[in-house]
């Protein structure tokens, strides 16, 4: 029995077939090779690799599973890939994993950016949970001039709800 990796590293028929796949540069290929071998020894379904950053090196490769139920960090240059469909994630599905879905928007300002664009973007920017997190640690850190804490909690859900409005 040989043990080991053989190189160069070939790619399964279905991933070979793939357009996604085909468009990337020969290092991108090599890293998905490497991942397909590494899911072929993963046998929990929940341990399997979900998203993979294929923009970085194959010693580097921060994947995600799907039990963990998050994906790599989104950096300015990123480039995850869905291991599931096969595909890499367009910009404006990074954006939406940041917490910016695009259907929020009130203009259409995403339709005149492209998907390198929105997937910058959403590289530069932080989660959105965090945001709200910062607000919720600024609000409960903040003593209101009250007579009892239960007034005191009244004026912190008056505030959150104002600045939800906003």
């Amino acid at each position: 029995m040989r043990h080991g990796v053989q190189w160069p590293l070939q790619p399964s028929a279905e991933l070979a077939a793939s357009e996604w796949f085909n468009i990337l540069p020969p290092r991108e290929k090599e890293v998905l090779c490497f991942v397909e071998i590494m899911s072929q020894q993963i046998t929990s379904s929940e341990e399997k690799i979900q998203f993979v950053d294929i923009s970085q090196s194959a010693s580097r490769l921060p994947t995600s599973t799907k039990g963990s139920k998050v994906t790599p960090t989104i950096l300015p240059g990123s480039k995850l890939w869905h291991v599931e469909r096969g595909r890499l994630l367009l910009g404006i599905e990074m954006m939406s994993l940041q917490g910016l879905p695009a259907g929020q928007f009130k203009c259409n300002i995403l339709e005149t950016l492209s998907q390198k664009q929105c997937a910058d973007m959403a590289g530069d920017m932080f989660a959105t949970p965090c945001i709200m997190a910062v607000v919720i640690s600024i609000l409960t850190a903040i003593r209101f001039e009250t007579e009892s804490e239960a007034e005191e909690i009244q004026h912190v859900s008056r505030s959150m709800q104002q600045w939800c409005k906003s």
